[in-house]
This record gives structure tokens, C-alpha cells and sequence, in this order.
């Protein structure tokens, strides 16, 4: 993925900007569940979306991030902990038990992995669940890809 205003470069390695991240947690607000809230993000990047999730969100969160690099998600880890939100972190598929409250995510996306990624999002969540709309769409989401416009739509 290039480098956008949604997601810069810092070391080699795409982050998501603060404001998007801001922005993004912002979109979940109007969402007040019920019983245990899970936090996810299968593609947890360096952790920002999650810490800034725990950082708006001071209340008991369970929170689960997945990177398929393991440098990577030690990152997350630590900016998890520096926030103080104790997290489960794995390098394999993992989604919570019970599926997530809310799932937010930035993952890389191109035409090829973009319905697998949609279908795994939308799979992750619980009933009740609701997702950031970064971790369901893509600047290249609004292509006319027939089986993503039929995810989207579920």
C-alpha cells in the first residue's frame, strides 16, 4: 500500500496517522454494549489504533491484536502497555471468543486479498459488534468488485 494521508511511512514500516486513529474510535462512540467489551485488530500494525481505543476508552477492555510479524507485534505490545491496557497477542488468526465488540484495523489492502480480508472482518465481529469503516473499506473498495460490493452490503 503507498503511502497515503490515511497511513505514512515512519522507518519503513505503514502506521496509521493519529487524527485517522482519533477519527476512527470517534466512529464507534454511538455504540454502548452490553456485558464485556472486546477490542480487536487483526492487523494491529504498531498497536496506535488500539492504544488510541484504551486511551478514550479507560474502562475494562479486553484487547486482542494480531500482526503476522512478530517484531511488529511486539511494537503493539509495548504501546499497549504503556497505555496500561494488558493485551492478548498472537501472530496467527485469533479472533476473541465470542467475536469482537468493536474491530479496528488498517490492513493492507489490493484487489487480490480484499474480499478474504472483508469476509475475515466481518466473520471476527460479534452479533452486536460494530468495525471502524477504515477496517471495512479501502480507497479501492469503491471499485466494482462484485464480491466485495456483496460483503459490504451483509
Amino acid at each position: 500500500m503507498p503511502p497515503t494521508s490515511e497511513a505514512r511511512v515512519r522507518n519503513g514500516a505503514i502506521y496509521t496517522p493519529a487524527s485517522v486513529a482519533r477519527t476512527m474510535v470517534a466512529l464507534l462512540d454511538g455504540h454502548t454494549p452490553q456485558g464485556e467489551v472486546r477490542v480487536y485488530n487483526p492487523f494491529a500494525r504498531s498497536g496506535e489504533l488500539l492504544a488510541e481505543f484504551v486511551q478514550v476508552h479507560p474502562a475494562t477492555v479486553r484487547v486482542h491484536a494480531e500482526h503476522p510479524h512478530p517484531a511488529d507485534l511486539r511494537l503493539a505490545g509495548m504501546w499497549l502497555a504503556a497505555t496500561g491496557a494488558p493485551a492478548e497477542l498472537a501472530v496467527t488468526a485469533s479472533p476473541p471468543q465470542g467475536g469482537a465488540t468493536f474491530l479496528l484495523t488498517n490492513p493492507p489492502f489490493d484487489k487480490k486479498t480484499e474480499p478474504v480480508w472483508l469476509r475475515r472482518c466481518v466473520a471476527s465481529l460479534a452479533e452486536d459488534g460494530r468495525a471502524a469503516p477504515r477496517s471495512v473499506m479501502s480507497n479501492s473498495a469503491l471499485r466494482p468488485w462484485p464480491t466485495c460490493s456483496q460483503i459490504r452490503r451483509q
